[in-house]
């Protein structure tokens, strides 16, 4: 979050860490309600994070935690606390989602390429297309909701949209509509 403050992009934050599936830790932790499930005291666990950022950023003491809203901000922790509350709907709505399209996935891959009947209009495939377009619609919404992670429910909701584009055009074996 100090790297988003700070303007530093998606793509250089990941540069830093080293982590390449950056968006998916992102994703992961927003869905946990952003709670730290460390076991280490949220005190001790910034110091542990300062200490290891230190060595990466010569020259500043507290590379986190002087970034952080909570020690900059007044109120900021009642205001995250709200925004936790507020996109937790939708974080319930996006489960409910994943699981659709992991079932609507799941008809798809039982398929066969010598099924007669598997254009754009086959069942299954219309089921694939409205649980690809449910994901993007709430991936959008999370990112009004939770600005701090919009990056990353973006682009998820692209991913889900050019999904849903590829199978409405294509149908579920890839065969382009008649």
């Amino acid at each position: 979050m100090a790297e988003r403050e700070q303007g530093l992009t998606p793509a250089r934050i990941q540069e830093f860490t080293g982590n390449r599936t950056w968006n998916e830790a992102v994703l992961h932790w927003a869905r946990d309600g952003r709670r730290n499930r460390s076991g280490i005291p949220g005190p001790a666990l910034a110091e542990s994070l300062d200490a290891w950022a230190a060595d990466k950023i010569p020259g500043t003491p507290r590379p986190v935690t002087d970034k952080l809203d909570a020690t900059r901000f007044p109120g900021s922790a009642q205001y995250e606390a709200h925004q936790r509350a507020r996109a937790e709907p939708l974080h319930t709505a996006l489960a409910k989602a994943i699981q659709e399209r992991a079932e609507a996935w799941d008809d798809l891959n039982a398929l066969a390429d010598d099924d007669d009947d598997v254009g754009v209009d086959h069942p299954v495939n219309v089921r694939v297309v409205a649980a690809c377009r449910n994901l993007a619609a709430i991936y959008l919404d999370l990112a009004l909701a939770e600005p701090a992670f919009s990056h990353e429910y973006e682009t998820e909701a692209s991913t889900f949209t050019r999904a849903a584009d590829r199978f409405a055009g294509h149908g579920p074996l890839g065969y382009p509509a008649e």
